[in-house]
């Protein structure tokens, strides 16, 4: 069973933690709930955070996905198990989660906007 986090933002400020918990709520209502997942392990891959690749990995199972693509996610660079819109997704979550490292690079920007409902509605 893995720690507890370190950070129990609950115990912190309950009230920040519930409008947290909505904000993600209505957020992950716009993806695939598959794809929501694989967001979430990636950003945890970076971050290097156990509890939550322990957490997102038994959800994503839990939903279908396939085992073989959550151990490749490290390498989704060189994978042919994801597609061309989850590479888009993976390669944004890549740049935007170490941000202050660098800033997010148009391509990646322009490659993620390619995919977005709104893209496709506007055109």
């Amino acid at each position: 069973m893995p720690e507890a986090p370190r950070l129990d933002m609950n115990k912190l400020s309950p009230e920040v933690y519930r409008h947290l918990l909505q904000l993600e709520g209505l957020i992950s209502q716009k993806f695939d709930p598959i794809l929501y997942h694989l967001i979430k392990m990636r950003a945890s891959q970076i971050n290097g955070c156990a509890y939550c690749l322990h957490m997102h990995t038994d959800e994503a199972l839990r939903l279908g996905e396939k085992p073989e693509r959550l151990t490749a996610l490290d390498g989704w660079h060189e994978s042919p198990l994801y597609t061309d819109k989850e590479r888009a997704a993976l390669a944004w979550v890549d740049e935007v989660t170490l941000i202050a490292d660098k800033h997010a690079s148009k391509e990646a920007y322009d490659g993620l906007k390619a995919h977005s409902p709104m893209s496709r509605s506007a055109g």
